[in-house]
């Protein structure tokens, strides 16, 4: 006897009829008479009669049907517990991560998840923060973290874990902005602006606020090479942009980092789609996230 003898008979049963049944099979109904002949002829019974060309159960029939329900519904729930201790187990994934995200929000946090979770196995993609959104919508990875609202929020489940602001930056001896608590777009009419080339949305950001008060920013380079955009923000007359959050982390660096005004919102959102079944290993991850490291909208 197979399992699959079993499901025939409880469909045949279900449709008293060989031909009805084996359309919703997708299988001919020569091969699912010939699967319940030889189930019959193994334990020699009859577990169904014809009546007026109809298949109704046998006596025999009816007194197996409920078992072989109920033995469908264990085989299920065995089958579908080994793909999950087997997903848990074997349990790659993939986190897209916007550039800085990991000093802002815990430098540890992987480190923490990998000791609590030592039989899975993430792979954390570091990626320029259009990128990351790329990835998360086209299912290349599950969740990702990731600056501000998605274009199509609607879509997502968003956790919100750190909220911060974009802000202006200088260092070493370029004291261009010293004693300013806040940045006007007005302010930087003069400035060289340098913004990094995998932050994207610090550069639209900032474009959109200056389009709507009708002002004109001067950007010297978009660089992916943090070294140079180190070097130049440290002389007179040069600035960059980035998240507040991290030059709160980097006091030691004697960085200056001043906020916008009016602000400009740079959050840190965990987000994955609403209607798209993650997989047991991103459940967990975001489970962990979640209890760890949210803050209230």
């Amino acid at each position: 006897m197979e399992i699959k003898q079993i499901y025939y008979f409880t469909e045949v049963s279900k449709y008293g009829s060989f031909t009805q049944a084996a359309k919703m099979l997708f299988v001919t109904p020569q091969a699912l008479s010939k699967s319940i002949n030889n189930l019959e002829k193994e334990y020699n019974c009859r577990l169904f009669s014809r009546e007026n060309n109809n298949l109704i159960l046998s006596d025999i029939g009816r007194r197996l049907l409920p078992q072989a329900k109920a033995l469908l519904e264990d085989y299920y729930a065995f089958d579908q517990r080994i793909k999950q201790l087997s997903e848990i187990e074997n349990g790659y994934f993939r986190v897209a991560i916007v550039p800085d995200s990991l000093s802002i929000l815990d430098i540890n946090l992987f480190k923490k998840f990998r000791e609590l979770y030592p039989q899975l196995n993430p792979d954390y993609l570091e990626l320029p923060d259009r990128v990351v959104e790329e990835y998360l919508e086209t299912g290349l990875v599950e969740t990702c973290f990731h600056i501000n609202t998605l274009p199509n929020q609607d879509e997502y489940e968003s956790v919100l874990l750190c909220s911060s602001e974009l802000c202006v930056i200088t260092r070493g001896g370029n004291h261009c902005l010293d004693k300013k608590d806040h940045v006007t777009l007005k302010d930087l009419a003069d400035k060289k602006i340098v913004t990094k080339g995998e932050s994207f949305k610090a550069f639209e950001l900032l474009e959109k606020a200056a389009q709507a008060e009708n002002i004109t920013l001067n950007y010297e380079i978009k660089t992916a090479d943090t070294s140079l955009a180190f070097n130049m923000i440290a002389s007179p007359g040069y600035v960059g942009t980035g998240p507040y959050a991290m030059y709160g982390v980097l006091e030691h660096t004697g960085d200056t980092a001043v906020p916008f005004s009016p602000s400009l919102p740079w959050n840190i959102y965990l987000s994955y789609k609403k209607y798209k079944p993650v997989s047991k290993p991103v459940q967990l991850f975001i489970k962990y996230i979640k209890e760890n490291y949210s803050i209230s909208d």
